[in-house]
């Protein structure tokens, strides 16, 4: 019912009523301090119950997600994130910025490599990332999407206060009501938020997001329930790194669910067409009858450029055996093509500054590695820096022999 007060409001204030912001002075202090710490924060982390809820037009919400979260992030590439969902499917994903875990405690396994660079991920239709599940992706852009909707706020409303419990505590905190400056294309979004009135905390957030209008409107509400919350505060380095639970055991590969790669194990390959840095024409499907090895790169990237040597040896080396291999990269022909001259590496690259082979296999940071067997299936996916021994074992399990 709230939730539909705050979109009948929002429908309100769209056809051009006004609202005041929130009379508190001191409580619109802490929404700006709130905004501020959210703002590109470097360090941040909460734990909860995370709803995801969709519509189309003006039907009934669809409940999509429902999850237990627990999320920290913090410098120099630190990241927790952990999920447990109605299903009972749990998963660990942890980097402490050098080597990056993940972990299925349903089987015990779990997977390390070397850390990742992030690389610029797309946005599918709606506003989502296609990267993990949906209770992941909502998660992970709940505190950007918040700082959003406070920038580009058309009105802010105090609407109440309300009884809230937090950490164990008891208390009355306030209910914020936001609105947002719908884009040029019409979509609008609103959240409303139960506050700390003297500290920017939450103990839930609501964000709804309309695109389009009418019977083919698109609507998605994300719900967070918050048993702790801080941004902006110093994160204890201990949740940062993984220590294998008694009997669990490292894997080479592990399907994560919703995770970019490991949804084309063991599934066709998707194919591309693309140019070498040389000109030369390259079609996936065209290479059927090699094992093919794909290696996402760029050069500002520091593991990307600490693997190359090694992707470029076994190129050289398995030539002549089945083997075809090509880096991928996003940047400006002539910026790869020097670094590669620079290096005094040899290694055919494919061009993709438009990105279609990064979206097509759903890559968020490099390095990332396909190996593709001689019928066009993923049999390989590693995201992350490998060992020499590891991409070797591989090439091995797909049919190349030394």
């Amino acid at each position: 019912m709230r939730t539909v007060l705050l979109l009948a409001s929002a429908a309100a204030l769209y056809a051009g009523q006004s609202a005041a912001p929130p009379s508190n002075g001191g409580l619109t202090k802490t929404l700006n301090e709130l905004a501020k710490e959210c703002r590109n924060p470097a360090r941040y982390s909460w734990s909860g119950t995370v709803l995801v809820d969709r519509r189309e037009g003006e039907g009934p919400f669809t409940r999509v997600a429902d999850a237990r979260v627990q999320i920290a992030t913090a410098e120099n590439g630190k990241s927790m994130f952990k999920l447990r969902d109605e299903e009972g499917t749990e998963y660990w994903l942890i980097s402490d910025g050098k080597k990056s875990w993940s972990y299925l405690p349903s089987k015990k396994q779990y997977m390390e490599e070397e850390a990742a660079n992030s690389s610029e991920s797309e946005e599918g239709e709606g506003g989502d990332s296609e990267q993990g599940t949906i209770a992941e992706r909502s998660s992970r852009q709940a505190i950007a999407e918040l700082d959003r909707f406070i920038q580009h706020a058309q009105s802010v409303v105090h609407a109440k206060d309300v009884p809230a419990k937090f950490g164990g505590e008891k208390a009355h905190w306030a209910t914020i009501d936001i609105v947002e400056k719908p884009d040029e294309k019409g979509n609008k979004g609103m959240a409303e938020v139960v506050m700390a009135p003297d500290r920017p905390v939450l103990a839930r957030l609501i964000e709804v997001q309309v695109r389009g209008a009418g019977a083919e409107a698109r609507t998605s509400r994300v719900t967070i329930d918050f048993d702790s919350f801080s941004v902006g505060q110093p994160e204890p380095d201990g949740q940062f790194t993984f220590d294998p639970p008694k009997k669990a055991k490292l894997v080479d590969d592990l399907m994560i669910p919703g995770q970019p790669g490991s949804v084309l194990l063991n599934h066709p390959s998707p194919d591309f067409e693309a140019r070498t840095l040389t000109g030369e024409k390259v079609k996936l499907s065209d290479l059927r009858g090699k094992v093919v090895l794909l290696d996402f790169w760029a050069s500002w990237c520091p593991p990307c450029r600490a693997e190359l040597p090694t992707i470029a040896k076994l190129s050289a080396e398995f030539k002549t055996k089945g083997l075809a291999v090509y880096g991928v990269d996003d940047e400006e022909r002539g910026t790869a093509r020097k670094y590669l001259e620079k290096a005094g590496l040899e290694l055919p690259t494919l061009e993709d500054a438009a990105r279609k082979a990064h979206h097509l296999y759903r890559v968020d940071a490099i390095p990332t590695v396909f190996v593709i067997s001689q019928d066009g299936t993923v049999v390989k996916w590693f995201r992350g820096g490998r060992t020499e021994a590891s991409l070797r074992q591989a090439l091995k399990s797909a049919g190349i022999s030394e």
